[in-house]
């Protein structure tokens, strides 16, 4: 169990690094958008809308990448119990899976969050799309 809670942590850690990126990419896009001035009004405000809903989603990401992690903290501690690496009793066990049941609970709930604000930023690039295709 040990390699394959391992391995979702390399794969968090990977997940990790792609969001920084974005971030970092988006504040420059952001102050490239800032920069343009012979976009129409309606284009730059859309575009900025845009960046803003992805600049969500990525916090949004960031909460998940954070919560995912105590998860797996916790899923170490239950199978950690259970193996009897650590002197524990029943009680304990139960209150280890409980734990970590309310922290897979709290991935559900940000992973909706995320969902509905990768949704909305979709919208909103198609609509800045469809703009870009009519000038």
């Amino acid at each position: 169990m040990e390699t394959h809670i391992q391995a979702r942590r390399t794969i968090l850690d990977q997940l990790e690094r792609a969001r920084q990126k974005d971030d970092e990419q988006t504040k420059s896009l952001q102050q490239s958008l800032l920069k343009l001035s012979f976009e129409k009004e309606e284009s730059l405000s859309l575009a900025g809308k845009a960046l803003e809903q992805f600049e969500s989603r990525n916090q949004t990401l960031q909460m998940f990448i954070e919560a995912y992690g105590l998860g797996l903290d916790a899923e170490e501690q239950v199978y950690g119990s259970m193996r009897g690496r650590t002197k524990t009793d029943l009680k304990e066990i139960k209150l280890a899976i409980r734990k970590r049941n309310v922290l897979y609970d709290k991935l559900i709930e940000i992973q909706e969050k995320f969902n509905l604000l990768t949704q909305t930023f979709n919208s909103t690039q198609e609509q800045l799309i469809k703009l870009g295709h009519e000038r």
